[in-house]
């Protein structure tokens, strides 16, 4: 009890670990009671800074087969069906210094060979992200909060319909990539 006494103050946090390690305790449940009388310690190196959060994350890839014209207005009307959904899409976090010894954190996704549309979830530490899905139109940025609850959709539409006069084409060889990100409750 001598280490005890020698911590006098009067501070609750002070008097729990003065008798944590004067009575033998180890150091981690002294710190464990302090948290409990000063409230949550600063995050570590070891600890996670903010915690994580869960984002849904799905792939649908639809291809156009047919195009057939509409006469008012005049448009085309096109013929989807669902197509190999298989993609990666990669998750790097922006809010970070980056340095040589450590890279920006990352997270990469694959979807694997599948027809029809998938889903994953990918945890992500909360900050802020760039949602990096190549060829996309446009890439997404994401701010992950503590109390967030977030959807990121991709969707690939393979072909397109073209209107020439009164008669429509399908255009095979074009390719689009969108990225949808959304709060859900």
């Amino acid at each position: 009890m001598a280490l005890g006494r020698q911590v006098e103050s009067n501070s609750v946090a002070n008097r729990i670990i003065g008798a944590a390690v004067g009575g033998g305790l180890v150091i981690g449940f002294a710190a464990t009671l302090y948290a409990a009388a000063v409230g949550p310690l600063p995050p570590t190196s070891i600890e996670p800074d903010g915690g994580t959060r869960a984002v849904r994350v799905s792939h649908r890839h639809r291809m156009v087969v047919d195009c057939r014209h509409v006469a008012a207005p005049s448009s085309c009307a096109e013929r989807l069906r669902d197509g190999d959904t298989a993609t990666t899409v990669s998750f790097v976090r922006t809010d970070v210094e980056p340095s040589t010894s450590h890279p920006p954190a990352a997270l990469r996704l694959t979807f694997a060979h599948q027809q029809g549309p998938q889903e994953q979830v990918a945890t992500l530490k909360v900050g802020r992200w760039l949602v990096d899905w190549p060829g996309s139109t446009a890439p997404e940025r994401l701010d992950i909060r503590a109390d967030s609850h977030l959807d990121v959709s991709l969707t690939t539409i393979s072909g397109a319909c073209v209107q020439r006069g009164d008669r429509c084409e399908l255009v095979s060889g074009v390719r689009e990539r969108r990225i949808r990100v959304s709060e859900t409750e």
